[in-house]
């Protein structure tokens, strides 16, 4: 943000103790690492690598089925989207969520998008619903 000019000291503005980097506030950030944890143990993934160019990587690389890698990027696509708008709301409208409501928010919207792809015919759907509906504490 300071890199476009905006009059910030940098900090990050979810967890208020480590300068503001890409990496920082998707993945090494305490609060974002909760989300990221949390959604994959949900998919039952270990050793993900938490920083944007390895996790990249590992994206490419990693051996999954079909259902549990279109988990993976849905879950990729949901978090990267509510960490950011949870950091935007706290820039522009002072709001602040905790990191169990921004997960909450990730998984809903990534069942509501299973949701739709069943209600398209997609088998898909029902697969990385049953995927995302397993109880762990989130659902």
């Amino acid at each position: 943000m300071i890199s476009w000019g905006y009059e910030t000291d940098g900090l990050c503005l979810l967890c208020g103790t480590e300068m503001e980097s890409h990496n920082h506030l998707f993945f090494q950030c305490s609060f974002t690492a909760f989300v990221w944890r949390n959604l994959f143990l949900h998919l039952q993934l270990s050793n993900v690598p938490m920083a944007w160019d390895p996790l990249l990587t590992w994206l490419q690389d990693i051996h999954l089925d079909v259902t549990t890698r279109l988990a993976l990027l849905q879950a990729w696509q949901g978090a990267i989207y509510e960490l950011w708008k949870e950091r935007n709301r706290r820039m522009h409208d002072g709001v602040t969520l905790s990191h169990s409501h921004v997960l909450r928010l990730v998984l809903s919207s990534v069942k509501d998008k299973c949701r739709a792809l069943c209600n398209l015919g997609s088998s898909q759907g029902d697969l990385l619903l049953q995927k995302w509906s397993h109880s762990n504490g989130f659902s």
